[in-house]
């Protein structure tokens, strides 16, 4: 996934050439560029990739360009941050690609809108119930602080 930054530089701030798909090239790996908004084109070219890697024709490379919404850390307001242009923001939102996807499903016929509407509902269900129980669970013991930390 290539999203345009590392924290919080752009990457033609970083790299002489942003094409991150010719790098591979060098090495004799297919590489492709993605769009990362088409989940279609992106199913299609990662079971090329698979097919060919278990075929025994070695790896791929797929550069899929897609867009972080949110500041670094997934926290923040795109706003406020100083390294992003709103209107970069607004230009990918446009893109997004679970609407992107949603559309071609009900163009399709593969869904209805209330089905989908229907599927969020439960989706939102399911994350408040979540929510819900995990702040009614006790914290865990402090002697499991470290259990599953290795090094």
């Amino acid at each position: 996934e290539n999203n345009f930054y590392s924290v919080c530089s752009h990457q033609s701030a970083r790299q002489a050439n942003c094409d991150i798909s010719m790098r591979p090239k060098a090495f004799a790996i297919p590489s492709y560029q993605v769009d990362g908004c088409d989940v279609v084109e992106i199913y299609r070219k990662s079971k090329k990739a698979i097919e060919d890697a278990r075929s025994g024709k070695g790896p791929s490379f797929l550069e899929c360009k897609a867009y972080r919404w949110r500041a670094h850390a997934g926290a923040g307001d795109p706003q406020k941050d100083a390294y992003r242009k709103l209107d970069e923001l607004e230009e990918w939102t446009k893109k997004d690609p679970l609407k992107h996807f949603e559309g071609t499903l009900i163009k399709e016929n593969v869904i209805k809108p209330k089905e989908i509407r229907e599927i969020n509902e439960e989706i939102d269900k399911d994350i408040s119930e979540a929510f819900e129980f995990a702040k009614k669970s006790p914290l865990p013991d402090k002697g499991e602080l470290e259990k599953y930390l290795f090094g």
